[in-house]
């Protein structure tokens, strides 16, 4: 059995051979640029990385000021409030107007949605802010890891950009 390429008649087997051949170079060379990629990575951020014991004392600092505020609120609002008990306290409070119907309502499905969707941007925004910090130190410092940093933020981008108009093209963000 024989096969017909650019060059002439060759078998299958052979044809077979030379596939195998450029795949494993292929596999060889992606695996070469992956472990060049997660070096050049783990050498950046060990450049950017501070002393590991002054790294951590902000956070630890603002965790201790957080949970010394929320215990101090719940103390003092304890020591502090009023203790006016009844019945127009326990009922219940709908902005200024009194309650009718039922409160089992069923809500619409799309307002889960665009709630999911708002929590999805919203989280995914937080991920510019390490950006941004270090994008101008490594513009300035390191050049050759500028254009590969953005294009990867420009991507992420582009990957939130069509999963809105996909939820826009689906109707979600209609009232109807």
């Amino acid at each position: 059995m024989s096969v017909q390429n650019g060059f002439g008649v060759i078998s299958k087997k052979f044809a077979g051979e030379v596939f195998r051949a450029r795949e494993h170079r292929f596999l060889q060379f992606t695996s070469a640029l992956l472990e060049y990629t997660v070096m050049n990575a783990i050498s950046l951020l060990a450049q950017l990385a501070p002393a590991p014991r002054a790294s951590w004392a902000p956070v630890v600092l603002m965790i201790l000021i957080a949970i010394g505020f929320a215990a101090a609120n719940l103390v003092l609002s304890i020591i502090i409030g009023p203790r006016r008990d009844g019945p127009g306290k326990s009922q219940t409070y709908e902005s200024g107007m009194v309650p009718i119907g039922d409160t089992r309502k069923r809500f619409n499905v799309r307002f889960y949605i665009v709630a999911m969707i708002f929590l999805v941007f919203d989280v995914d925004i937080i991920f510019f802010y390490p950006f941004c910090t270090i994008f101008p130190q490594t513009v300035l410092k390191q050049h050759a890891l500028a254009g590969p940093m953005l294009v990867e933020m420009i991507l992420f981008v582009v990957l939130l950009l069509v999963a809105y108009f996909y939820a826009w093209g689906k109707g979600v963000f209609k009232w109807d």
